[in-house]
């Protein structure tokens, strides 16, 4: 997974927050679910959806930084 450049702010938040709140309904599932290794499989879509997120905050806010830098510069 990379984060391209050029993608607008606003959809990159917007891709975190879907990313978020599935990797939320996940979690919810996981210890109810019916086989053990099912309950395995929601946890770990639910860690690469968490980390999907928190590359998109992360570029979102490198991005946010780097056109504050050339503004200033």
């Amino acid at each position: 997974f990379a984060v391209q450049p050029g993608i607008p702010l606003l959809d990159a938040l917007e891709h975190a927050s879907v990313y978020l709140s599935c990797a939320e309904a996940l979690a919810h599932q996981a210890p109810t679910a019916t086989r053990p290794e099912h309950g395995a499989s929601l946890r770990w879509a639910s860690q690469q959806m968490l980390g999907t997120a928190r590359s998109l905050v992360q570029a979102s806010i490198d991005g946010m930084h780097a056109a504050k830098s050339e503004g200033d510069a």
